[in-house]
């Protein structure tokens, strides 16, 4: 009788412990869920080291094209403008396909076609060679009459509205083939007097405005400006090669 209960005792001494051990694994299990639910403190973020800054803001002054000094004349024809433009070389560096005349030529003669009696017409009221004003508008619109720029520059020579109303075109005729050349053409030619002949400042002045280039007496240190300038000449040559070709 003593032996049975002493069993019976040690039984439930057994399933007392068990259970104990049970509650005990539940326990660590709910502890190491509440670790890992616990949120970790932000890591410490790497620095990141600052951007570089291109000289696309500031162009060494060695890197500045030097204006020409102003030419004694202050006619403006065509033999004026292609002595102009000869005593003022085109920079080296421009893109590589505007360095190959074939393709620039052939592009060109097809997409000028249509333009082509339009833009002789308008150059010719303004005493401006033809091939100067198809250049400025294969770099400016690559002949797409509808071209709007990201500062609201419209149509073929890319003229902003301000320039075409002072110049007698109202903002909404710009899309017109024919009053954008009247205007564009117009400004160019003020320009070229405005700067005595010297082709790179009329150039610059078209592309950043007559107030950049008096401001810096020359090519302003703007890379988009002398990119343009460099273009328009390159295209230039690429032109006037056709020509000479033909």
């Amino acid at each position: 009788m003593k032996r049975r209960v002493r069993l019976t005792i040690d039984r439930r001494v057994a399933r007392t412990a068990l259970a104990a051990l049970a509650m005990l694994h539940l326990l660590v299990l709910a502890c190491g869920a509440l670790v890992a639910m616990r949120p970790r403190e932000p890591e410490e973020a790497t620095p990141i080291a600052a951007p570089l800054v291109a000289a696309t803001t500031a162009v060494p002054p060695s890197a500045l094209p030097l204006p020409l000094p102003p030419l004694a004349s202050q006619t403006r024809t065509a033999p004026f403008m292609r002595a102009a433009f000869d005593a003022q070389p085109p920079a080296a560096t421009f893109s590589a396909a505007l360095a190959r005349p074939l393709f620039v030529a052939r592009r060109t003669s097809t997409r000028t076609a249509r333009f082509a009696p339009l833009i002789d017409a308008a150059a010719r009221e303004h005493d401006l060679p033809p091939l100067l004003v198809t250049a400025i508008a294969r770099v400016e619109s690559d002949f797409d009459p509808y071209e709007v720029s990201n500062k609201g520059a419209r149509g073929l020579l890319q003229v902003m509205p301000e320039t075409g109303a002072r110049f007698g075109v109202h903002p909404s005729l710009l899309f017109d083939p024919e009053r954008n050349l009247a205007a564009g053409t117009a400004y160019l030619a003020w320009l070229m007097d405005r700067y005595r002949g010297n082709l790179d400042l009329a150039l610059a002045a078209y592309n950043a405005g007559e107030g950049a280039v008096d401001n810096y007496r020359g090519i302003p240190p703007y890379r988009e400006t002398q990119n343009y300038v460099r273009k328009v000449r390159a295209e230039l040559r690429n032109l006037e090669w056709r020509a000479s070709a033909e």
